[in-house]
């Protein structure tokens, strides 16, 4: 299982740094998983967002 941290609107998985935030929104119950729900200042890197975020990712040209 990954390991999600969020400090200072960063956030981070297994450690390493994969976007910021602006908002988020935590809900759970005991001994439940825990759903998340987060708007995105930047990228996203190494991360399936598809998870955390609700509204749909607009491309990037490379």
């Amino acid at each position: 299982m990954n390991s999600l941290r969020i400090q200072n609107g960063k956030v981070f998985v297994n450690g390493i740094e994969v976007g910021q935030v602006e908002k988020i929104h935590f809900k759970a119950e005991a001994n439940d998983p825990v759903e998340v729900e987060m708007k995105w200042l930047v990228p996203v890197r190494g991360l399936d967002v598809s998870v955390y975020q609700p509204e749909p990712r607009q491309q990037q040209p490379e």
